[in-house]
This record gives structure tokens, sequence and C-alpha cells, in this order.
């Protein structure tokens, strides 16, 4: 059995709530002496809880031990960041747009005393909620209203993990 870990972030996603709460831009404008420049994915401080759309298909060796990564980084030294997930996997027949009960799964991390460190959420994801082939919407929140974290977040990667058999 091995662990894998795929990207779940697509150039089909899109701001799933406030439109000015979420949005992508170049790293660069958040940390004026960073590097390399590629795009991030902006939470902002907003006291609303903010939202990104979008959808990924369950690899077809998953088997379990799924966990939702997200790496994220932000000009704060202290404060708790708290991402919401809720999640809607669809397979075989299913109606894509029906209203279903979805699945939502919180994680909170405490940044630490150093400005831009990468940091990461890990969330235990349920193994039963996934399978084999699924397709799956999601909307990735971050909760502003219940985080302490006074600066924007930005996201370089979101990740699905899982075993194989």
């Amino acid at each position: 059995m091995a662990t894998h870990r795929i990207s779940i972030v697509s150039p089909f996603g899109r701001p799933a709530t406030n439109p000015g709460g979420v949005f992508w831009q170049p790293y660069s404008i958040i940390d004026s002496g960073a590097v390399l420049i590629p795009d991030v994915l902006c939470f902002k401080d907003s006291g609303t809880k903010d939202g990104y759309a979008d959808s990924f298909h369950v690899p077809q060796n998953y088997v379990g031990s799924a966990v939702l990564r997200i790496v994220w980084t932000a000009n704060a030294t202290a404060g708790t960041c708290v991402f919401d997930w809720s999640v809607l996997p669809r397979s075989g027949a299913e109606d894509m747009g029906a209203a279903a009960a979805r699945t939502t799964e919180t994680d909170s991390t405490t940044k630490g005393g150093t400005a831009f460190t990468r940091e990461t959420n890990d969330i235990t994801l349920t193994d039963a909620d996934y399978a084999a082939g699924d397709e799956v919407l999601f909307e990735l929140f971050r909760d502003t209203v219940t985080d302490t974290m006074a600066a924007t977040c930005a996201v370089f990667g979101v990740y699905f993990e899982y075993a194989d058999a």
C-alpha cells in the first residue's frame, strides 16, 4: 500500500460566495520579498465565511485514508486560521445538481511566530464518503467569522491524499 497526493484545484474553480473575499493573484502582491511569483488563491480576512468551489475525480486506485491538505501562508505572526470543507461525492447515474446532504469537516491551525512561513491544515476525511471513480463537488471555506488571524491567507495548494491497495 502506498500513499498518493493529487492537486485538486483546477482552472474551472471559482469563488463560491463573496467574489471579493476569494480571488487569484500573484504571490508577490502579498509578499513583496518573494523571489518566485506563482498565482495563489487568496482568502481575505473579511469577517465572513468565504469559499472556493471546484470538483475533482477520485482516482481509480483509491481505497481509503483520505486527507485534505491545504498549504498556505499569511503576513501574520499569530492567530488561528479555520478552513471548512463541504463535499458532495457523486457516482453512477446520480444527479449532479440535486440538493443533497453534504459532509462538512473543519480544521484550524495556529499561525507560527513568523510572517510568510509555510503552514498546512490537514483535515482527516471520512473514508466512506469517497469511492474510486467518484466525481467530488466541493467548497473550501475560510471561516473568518470564527478564526482569529487578521490577514489574507494565500493558498499555494489544495491536495487530496489517499492510500491505494
